[in-house]
């Protein structure tokens, strides 16, 4: 239950940072959910203009600085797709390996990110944050519990 949680809420910092790397005109914004995404936090957080474009810079450097790195991690999931193919338990743990650590530069810079964008954020707006935060970690609880739920009554 930790690690789904850990993982929501990576998954939630992930997504505002792309939504907000990704966030173009209004017109393209309606048309995608980053774009829905990125109109929704700004609306809850109530961004002022600098900000949103601050926003957008870090963000954009972060996307920038990540394009390489998930181009490595899509290589090595090829590499290990043939790997595994072969056979070959040395390159499948040395593959492994390497994908652990572009996950975790992966991970870092995301991180590094979301970090930048914390900051600009007035204490009204980090509250904001930490609210929308934790509503997120309740509605999983509530989807694992259902699932948990769910799953049982099919067993049966």
């Amino acid at each position: 239950m930790k690690r789904t949680l850990m993982t929501l809420v990576a998954a939630c910092a992930a997504t505002t940072g792309l939504a907000l790397a990704q966030a173009g005109s209004g017109a393209a914004q309606s048309q995608n959910w980053r774009g829905r995404a990125y109109l929704w936090l700004t609306n809850q957080l109530n961004l002022t203009e600098a900000q949103k474009s601050q926003a957008k810079e870090t963000y954009r450097g972060t996307w920038q600085n990540a394009k390489p790195v998930m181009e490595q991690l899509r290589e090595n999931r090829k590499a290990m797709s043939e790997a595994i193919k072969a056979n070959d338990m040395g390159k499948i743990r040395q593959l492994a390996a390497t994908q652990g650590e572009l996950t975790g530069q992966l991970t870092a810079l995301r991180a590094e990110g979301q970090a930048q964008f914390y900051q600009m954020l007035t204490p009204d707006q980090r509250a904001k944050m930490a609210t929308i935060e934790q509503n997120m970690r309740s509605r999983l609880q509530q989807r694992a519990q259902w699932r948990q739920q769910w799953g049982k009554k099919s067993n049966q």
